[in-house]
Parts: structure tokens; C-alpha cells; sequence
């Protein structure tokens, strides 16, 4: 039986095949986060086959957590999903599955690019923030963080990336002025570029960690985890157009 310890007690967070216990479904959200963290670690070095999988999953996607906190733990279930799948037959979630996730989100992006009025690209909610127009041309441009460090340069360590440098040319890149259809465009192709990447890459790639610079929160992130963040940051930052 795997002991969870983040509820400020102990409690039984597996019973005896495999599935989160009614207490553990009652957690709170740090809570919730640390137990996902720990079962994925469970996974990784499981001897033979996770009891119930389906189950655990179905349980952990039901776990009480507030919409603005979505992200991280399901992040964390498809780290569990995709290292399960390397290490058994069934098929879960790699490259192909990545990309297509993707690929839906940038579709409602670019549905909501088209049903805005082209007058109101110039649109600021506040006169310190991105117009329509920016955030559409950030959102089409923000996966060049992640392509540099996994497709272009595939480093193994964040340790002495150039940070301010990639930083400036992507600003450059997004204050070019654009038209409404340009930035569409724009959201189309450069979207294809990333996904057309991903949907390649092997399962070895994917599970390779990279080591984050000194003073980070995090000492490494898989590759897998990173990748999917490009998804994650656009789902995020089109919330505020609605």
C-alpha cells in the first residue's frame, strides 16, 4: 500500500489494487499535486504491471482542483501515461498523441482569430498590456523557446543558454507589425513547423531529462514535459482574448 504524506497526516492513497482511496480523492490541491508526483514516481520503478490503470487515471482526472490549477497535475498524469507506455505494450501518449493535442489547440486559436474583427487587433484591456493583435503574434511565436533547446540545439542542460539573447530576437519578431491575416497565417505555419516536429520524435527523446540552471525551482524537467508546456502556455494566454 503506497502512504501518502502531503494531506498534514498519513493516509492510504493506493488500496491494494492500485487505486486512490476515498481520502486521497478528498485532498486538497498542493496535496493532490504532491500525491500525483509521488504515484508517478510509484510508476517509474513498479516492478511488472500497475494495478488498474485505467482506474487510477480516471480517479486522479477527477480529483477536486480548481480550474486555474488544471495544468500541472494532468502534466504530471501524462508523464505517468507516457512513461507507463515505454515500459508496456498498450499504447497511452507519446509524439503522435502530443502533436495532436496540439493541433486542436492551435484549430480553436485560429477560430478565434478569425471570428475577431480585424479593427479590434488594436484592442488593450489596459494600456501597459499586449493588443489582440500581440498576444495572437506571441502565442504563434512562443514555441521557439522550446524548438531552440530541443530541435535546434537538443541540449541536455539549460545551464549557460544565451536566455537574454533568444529573448530579444523573439520581442523583435513580435513587434514586426502584422495584419489580421498575416498573423493567422502565421499561427498556421509556424504552428505545423512545431507539431510536424513533435509527431516525430521517438519515445528515447521524449523520456531524456534536461538539467535546469542553477537556482531554478526544479534541478531537471523531462523533454516530454517541456514540450507539452508549448500546448499549455497557449491554452493559457487565450483564455484573456474570450
Amino acid at each position: 500500500m503506497f502512504v501518502g504524506r502531503g494531506f498534514g497526516h498519513n493516509v492510504s492513497a493506493l488500496n491494494s489494487s492500485g487505486v486512490l482511496t476515498p481520502e486521497a480523492r478528498k485532498c486538497h490541491f498542493p496535496a493532490a499535486e504532491a500525491l500525483i508526483l509521488r504515484l508517478s514516481h510509484l510508476l517509474l520503478n513498479a516492478a511488472g504491471k500497475m494495478p488498474a490503470l485505467p482506474e487510477l487515471c480516471a480517479t486522479l482526472m477527477n480529483l477536486p482542483i480548481g480550474p486555474c490549477y488544471t495544468s500541472t497535475p494532468i502534466r504530471h498524469l501524462l508523464e505517468i501515461l507516457f512513461h507507463y507506455k515505454r515500459r508496456n505494450p498498450l499504447t497511452y501518449y507519446g509524439g503522435p498523441e502530443l502533436a495532436a493535442s496540439f493541433r486542436t489547440v492551435r484549430k480553436n486559436t485560429i477560430t478565434i482569430a478569425q471570428d475577431i474583427p480585424e479593427e479590434k487587433y488594436s484592442f488593450r484591456a489596459a494600456p501597459d498590456t499586449r493588443s489582440v493583435g500581440d498576444l495572437l503574434t506571441h502565442i504563434a511565436l512562443s514555441y521557439n523557446f522550446q524548438y531552440q533547446v530541443h530541435a535546434k540545439e537538443k541540449r541536455t542542460t539549460l545551464a549557460g543558454f544565451d536566455f537574454p539573447s533568444l529573448m530579444q530576437r523573439m520581442k523583435a519578431e513580435e513587434q514586426i507589425p502584422r495584419a489580421k491575416d498575416q498573423i493567422i497565417e502565421l499561427l498556421r505555419t509556424d504552428g505545423e513547423i512545431w507539431a510536424g516536429w513533435v509527431e516525430g520524435l521517438p519515445e528515447s527523446f521524449l523520456a531524456e531529462s534536461i538539467l535546469m540552471p542553477p537556482g531554478a525551482p526544479q534541478t531537471s524537467r523531462t523533454r516530454f514535459d517541456m514540450i507539452l508546456s508549448v500546448k499549455e502556455h497557449e491554452m493559457q494566454w487565450t483564455f484573456p482574448i474570450f
